[in-house]
């Protein structure tokens, strides 16, 4: 079993992840946004997929049009121009130009073109198996009904997208895959304007968004030589700057974070596999068999091949 100051540590770091509201526990896979082509190897035998484009479109609305209802896909509204009003789970918001409002698969929502100056907007509905894991993903969780979209060079880059995926919607299954790539584009300007620059709006939920961030990079790059100002520049801040909103968040640094899903990895190695200290080392992202082996003692208690040793007779190798 773990050492009773790894364990101490690591529970203590359990708790505080299980009482924060939007951040993954640590020992959870990190929500990633499913790509095209995995869409593609994951399509079922009917031809469906796991995230698609559902329709798409524009309206230069009449003044005081309204919608009310609910959907059963995911609705997203560009406000290019005008204004108007809405309402969901009891809360009305007035949206002007610039602006982007969710519809979410069955939730009761009504929203109006103002009376005076009526909006213009565009629209794009998606649903699928992987749809609530991307919305969540690009930190559209059900806190979030409005994005705003304060860069102008993003506001002309998601119409720009819309209006392309427009054609291939209206060109039919032909277009199918294409129109999925725009999806992700469209998606991933959204997720842009969500994670804004240090000091910027929604501090609290860009914290919880570089947190998700940094979880990701290191559990796809935990198996190579990396270094902090790497995520950091993956995360798109400043090594110190990531350095105080990861230890704010979680009571632990980046390199904490690397080093404890490392040190996760080899034990589970070592339980599992056959494989030489030095390859699990090398697996792990250290170059250096010693470094890794006197890491491996500060988390667990005993050296590598000690743990291993002692698997068949004690609960995790160590007592």
């Amino acid at each position: 079993m773990l050492h009773p100051i790894a364990r101490a540590w690591y529970n203590k770091k359990s708790e505080r992840y299980r009482k924060m509201s939007g951040v993954l526990h640590p020992a959870r896979p990190i929500a990633r946004i499913p790509s095209p082509a995995s869409d593609a190897r994951e399509a079922g035998r009917d031809g469906s997929v796991r995230l698609s484009v559902y329709h798409a479109g524009s309206q230069r609305c009449t003044p005081g049009h309204a919608w009310a209802g609910v959907r059963d896909h995911y609705l997203i509204h560009i406000v290019e121009a005008g204004s108007g009003a809405y309402a969901c789970r009891g809360v009305e918001r007035l949206i002007g130009a610039a602006h982007a409002f969710v519809v979410r698969p069955g939730e009761l929502v009504r929203y109006q073109a103002d009376r005076i100056d009526p909006w213009t907007y565009h629209w794009f509905g998606f649903g699928g198996a992987a749809a609530d894991e991307v919305a969540n993903a690009i930190g559209l969780d059900s806190s979030t009904d409005v994005v705003p979209i304060e860069s102008a060079r993003e506001m002309e880059r998601l119409l720009a997208v819309h209006r392309e995926l427009c054609r291939d919607v209206h060109q039919g299954p032909r277009r199918l895959w294409s129109a999925t790539g725009r999806l992700y584009e469209a998606l991933q300007v959204l997720h842009d304007a969500l994670v804004p620059a240090p000091g910027g709006l929604r501090p609290a939920r860009s914290a919880t968004l570089y947190v998700q961030a940094v979880y990701d990079f290191v559990r796809r790059n935990y198996s190579r030589r990396t270094s902090i100002e790497e995520i950091a520049s993956y995360v798109g801040v400043s090594r110190k700057y990531l350095s105080q909103v990861v230890r704010s968040e979680t009571g632990s640094t980046p390199r904490d974070i690397l080093q404890e899903h490392r040190q996760q990895v080899a034990r589970t190695l070592l339980l599992t596999t056959d494989l030489p200290v030095g390859a699990v080392a090398q697996s792990c992202g250290y170059s250096d068999r010693l470094l890794f082996s006197r890491q491996f003692r500060r988390f667990f208690g005993c050296s590598p091949s000690g743990f291993r040793a002692r698997a068949g007779t004690a609960d995790d190798g160590c007592v």
